[in-house]
């Protein structure tokens, strides 16, 4: 059986970019994904920021959900894992659930992100 997917990838206008995929595909065998830092519609006004991986962003949320910062990354098991150790680090414990926290300067996580992020570029 084969492994190999045909990809799709896209400019997309909300995201940047974004990508699909068809055929023969193993979800745990793929390490290529996005990276993210989302804000939910029941955390506007707040300070909560979750963060993770997906495959496909436009997918996973809608668009009502702020997109604070969406990266391409070439292992995002790797980059989620490193980025959720770092941001436990400088803001504590999650606040719900394993991936949202407690921010209280988005422009301090977004460069931290960034600096993740560019490990797995």
């Amino acid at each position: 059986q084969s492994l190999i997917p045909v990809v799709l990838f896209w400019i997309d206008p909300v995201v940047g970019y974004n990508f699909i995929t068809y055929g023969s595909f193993d979800t745990e065998r793929c390490s290529e994904g996005l990276l993210y830092i989302v804000q939910k519609p029941k955390d506007f006004n707040t300070k909560r920021y979750k963060i993770g991986r997906t495959f496909n962003i436009t997918q996973r949320y809608d668009s009502i959900v702020n997109r604070v910062k969406v990266a391409f990354v070439n292992d995002m098991r790797a980059a989620e894992t490193e980025l959720l150790e770092k941001f436990e680090k400088m803001y504590g414990a999650p606040t719900k659930g394993k991936e949202t926290f407690e921010v209280d300067e988005i422009a301090k996580a977004i460069k931290l992100f960034d600096e993740v992020a560019e490990k797995y570029m």
